[in-house]
């Protein structure tokens, strides 16, 4: 759990049931949001925050014993997190899905300095990011839900082919929930 007041993370240890660890990773004040998953590929969720104001990630890595500070993202054109493993190799690459225009920008961690831009979604019609493996073949797939109609958009990683269907229901406020996964 992340407090969003204070910048503390409250975590219930699963090897030592009754125990939280409650270390303090963010900033309150200038709008971190959190994005905790496996940044280094260790099987364990890392603390990271996007910085809303400006755009930066920061992240911490205790198995390599650093953070890490990165900007990846324009806030004054309504980016928003999407970290997902896009390229496979089983670590989560910084995303950010940029609600003005639709565009998804990956930083794949497979390789150092590249990018991956994706046009997919529709602004003007309220899509949502909802990021995940849907076609099980180890990587991310860039897909949105349209809120006005309940349709899923699904561009699969496997094949760059398309998946769309129909589930939720719009008139009932339904939100989508995608659990990050990273199958391995």
């Amino acid at each position: 759990m992340y407090r969003s007041f204070t910048g503390q993370w409250f975590v219930a240890l699963s090897g030592n049931p009754g125990t939280a660890l409650a270390p303090v990773f963010g900033s309150p004040s200038l709008q971190d949001s959190p994005v905790p998953v496996d940044y280094d590929g260790d099987g364990k969720a890392d603390f990271a925050v996007y910085r809303r104001t400006t755009g930066e990630w920061f992240i911490s890595l205790p198995a390599e014993g650093r953070q890490v500070r990165m900007s990846w993202g324009a806030p004054s054109l309504g980016d928003v997190p999407v970290p997902g493993d896009y390229d496979g190799d089983g670590k989560t690459d910084v995303a950010v899905y940029r609600t003005s225009t639709a565009g998804w920008f990956i930083a794949p961690s497979a390789t150092p300095g590249g990018v991956i831009n994706v046009a997919w979604g529709a602004p003007h019609l309220r899509d949502v990011p909802v990021q995940g493996d849907f076609d099980a073949d180890g990587k991310f797939d860039i897909a949105v839900y349209r809120q006005a109609t309940g349709q899923w958009f699904i561009r699969r990683s496997s094949d760059g082919g398309t998946t769309s269907l129909t589930w939720g229901a719009p008139s009932l406020d339904d939100v989508p929930l995608i659990r990050p996964v990273m199958l391995r």
